[in-house]
């Protein structure tokens, strides 16, 4: 399907009279090339998976995701390869059907299966052992939406209390029977209801019998996060907290990302920004125009941290945060931190792998170690690099933070980054800043 809307983008752009039709011959070769990028980046991102059970909100997501990639990687092909390749207002056109058909085209094919469930087709059975509060909570969503296509055709266990009586089917020992009998596809198990050898015997019999088995932890009734699961030496051990950083690829893309972007910003306004306003710094009070202080950085390991210099030369400049009206900001100061200016040489930071352009915003020492002391899974923002922006900042929480309560409301919005990241996250963050920027920030001082 893919593959049709895409090059059906490419015959639509080339006989519009809107714009200008290219060669044939250098045409080809870069539909081909477009061709098998998508492949690559879909198949890195598995965007081309519809599961079983599915979001809108996350299939369109990881469309658009792919079609930005896709954009960074064929402009560079196209840059370091064949500058003249193509026109651009050609190139744009096709992108333009592609960012509208291609997203359009994915949701038609989810509403279609949608459709075809409720007439009754794509579904499976299942069955649950065992009615505890994790179970109870899939049972009530999969039985609500009749989309989803699973059937529910029965709960076993000796002593069940939660499951809806006419669905009570007998004890764990008729799993067997009535799965045969009845085409079961997937069985659901509670482990906290079942004992160790049955639920051995269980995975066994579905093992044998093409029947996929699923296990509910026991922990599911204190968590209520995502969480991990890897097999180390044959001992399975949950990872209580889903990091997507963790993994090689996404923290290369990102790093890979930082780089690329930090060059261009150090590379063409930062030597423009830096003349200009070291002039206006200069003029205003004595002192060096860049200003380093040592902040808490990834794992707590202390950086000093580069920004234009916004204050009077002062001796509190690191234990006391700046306030509104402080006296030791400087007019320039006040109009650099309002606009975020101020934070442009954080870039030198990021090309070195201090800092991250997307992150946690790092703290002086001081205010790390205070902060720790009064607030729960403070230094858990940490387990990544801190930023020049973050999702907090963009939520509202930046600036001096006195009060602990927002103190909290900040690190729960790092904690929720650092466990939710994607690339299409970042890149969301960074046009809400520069948003932010051109209309001002009252926190911002």
């Amino acid at each position: 399907m893919d593959l049709f809307v895409i090059n059906s983008c490419f015959a639509i752009s080339y006989f519009s009279r809107f714009t200008p039709q290219p060669d044939l011959n250098k045409l080809t070769p870069f539909i081909v090339a477009f061709n098998i990028v998508w492949f690559i980046v879909i198949f890195s991102l598995r965007a081309f998976e519809i599961r079983h059970v599915f979001k809108f909100s996350k299939v369109v997501k990881e469309i658009f995701q792919a079609i930005l990639i896709h954009f960074l990687v064929i402009v560079s092909l196209v840059f370091f390869f064949e500058p003249q390749l193509l026109e651009k207002k050609y190139y744009l056109f096709v992108y333009c059907c592609v960012l509208i058909t291609l997203p359009f085209a994915r949701i038609m094919l989810l509403y279609v299966l949608m459709l075809y469930r409720r007439q009754g087709f794509n579904y499976v059975n299942i069955v649950f052992v065992g009615d505890d509060k994790s179970t109870m909570n899939f049972y009530r969503y999969v039985s609500e939406d009749n989309t989803l296509g699973i059937r529910v055709k029965g709960f076993f266990g000796a002593n069940l209390k939660n499951a809806p009586e006419n669905l009570c089917m007998g004890g764990v020992e008729d799993v067997k029977e009535f799965s045969q009998l009845n085409e079961i596809d997937r069985i659901y198990c509670a482990s906290s209801q079942i004992d160790p050898n049955q639920l051995k015997e269980l995975m066994l019999f579905a093992d044998e019998n093409l029947i996929r088995f699923r296990i509910f932890p026991a922990l599911g009734n204190f968590m209520n996060r995502a969480m991990d699961m890897e097999l180390i030496e044959g001992v399975p051990v949950i990872n209580v907290r889903n990091e997507p950083l963790e993994n090689s690829w996404n923290k290369n893309m990102k790093r890979g990302f930082d780089v690329a972007f930090s060059l261009g910003v150090l590379l063409t306004i930062f030597p423009l920004l830096t003349i200009v306003l070291g002039v206006l710094i200069k003029l205003e009070s004595r002192g060096p125009i860049f200003f380093k202080q040592l902040r808490t950085g990834k794992d707590r390991r202390p950086f000093f941290c580069y920004k234009f210099r916004s204050m009077a030369v002062n001796r509190q400049s690191d234990n006391l945060q700046a306030s509104k009206d402080d006296a030791r900001l400087t007019k320039i100061g006040a109009f650099m931190r309002r606009t975020s200016l101020d934070e442009i040489p954080q870039f030198l930071n990021v090309l070195q792998g201090e800092m991250s352009i997307i992150g946690p915003r790092p703290h002086m020492l001081k205010h790390s170690e205070e902060y720790s002391k009064i607030i729960s899974k403070f230094y858990v923002r940490h387990f990544v690099k801190p930023g020049i922006t973050g999702w907090a900042q963009v939520r509202g929480y930046r600036g001096a933070t006195e009060d602990p309560s927002l103190m909290e409301k900040r690190v729960e919005h790092d904690v929720w980054y650092l466990e939710n990241w994607n690339f299409w996250l970042d890149i969301k963050i960074i046009v809400l800043t520069i948003m932010n920027m051109i209309k001002g920030e009252e926190n911002a001082y």
